[in-house]
């Protein structure tokens, strides 16, 4: 079985781009002032945040329909591959399936893995005993532009 026509774009973080803080400013509120809102807060590492071991964090673009809805065409995400070897059902991961990669959410059965695309349009995979298969790296965050100002 081939996989759809879709390719996964796959770069390196650069070391000193892994922990960034961000300052906190304030909030918005929503509704009444919150008694807490004149404490200071800690900054915010978003890429700390989202990942457990630094040297094993890739970005990925993705290209093709099959996970639409969840990670559309040209975004960003955040991927971990120390996380490959513990994959737990549901995970949205990139792996490798006979040769070819794709996206998919895994979905761990007793009797094996299905590779499962978020768009109905498309097949659920299933991944057999004798099929050459690896985890390559496990999503951790999706990046996705505003379509009100970016996607113009």
């Amino acid at each position: 079985m081939s996989l759809e026509k879709s390719k996964i774009e796959i770069y390196r973080m650069p070391e000193e781009g892994l922990h960034k803080q961000f300052p906190f400013v304030g909030d918005v509120v929503a509704g009444f002032p919150s008694p807490a809102g004149d404490f200071e807060m800690e900054p915010l590492d978003i890429l700390g945040k989202y990942t457990k071991n630094s040297e094993a964090i890739f970005i990925g673009r993705a290209y093709g329909v099959s996970m639409d809805g969840f990670i559309d065409e040209g975004d960003y995400f955040l991927m971990d591959r120390s996380l490959r070897l513990d994959p737990i059902d549901g995970d949205i991961a990139v792996c490798a399936l006979n040769g070819e990669f794709t996206l998919k959410q895994i979905h761990i059965k007793e009797d094996g893995i299905e590779l499962v695309p978020y768009n109905k349009n498309y097949p659920v995979i299933p991944v057999h005993e004798d099929d050459n298969f690896t985890i390559w790296a496990i999503v951790t965050l999706i990046i996705r532009p505003t379509p009100t100002r970016w996607l113009r």
